[in-house]
């Protein structure tokens, strides 16, 4: 069965805080890669500020579905004034 995710067998995630620092955000703040497409499907890129409320965004991401897992997301903050 092929992967859809293209994650290797040893991936490990969760990760750790200082994993979430140095290879996601760093990356994509400082050195301005794009998301690593190991992440894809793993990491969303949402906009967790918008209309839709917090059970809707958890039911497209997997819902009911997920057992024990956490999701994770990237959101630009934009300010509320």
């Amino acid at each position: 069965m092929a992967n859809s995710r293209h994650v290797s067998l040893a991936f490990h995630f969760p990760p750790t805080d200082q994993e979430i620092i140095r290879s996601i955000l760093y990356k994509m703040l400082v050195e301005r890669e794009p998301l690593n497409l190991s992440y894809k499907g793993i990491v969303h890129d949402k906009d967790l500020f918008g209309t839709k409320e917090p059970w809707k965004i958890w039911e497209d991401y997997g819902g009911d579905q997920l057992h024990d897992q956490d999701l994770y997301f990237l959101c630009q903050l934009s300010s509320r004034g």
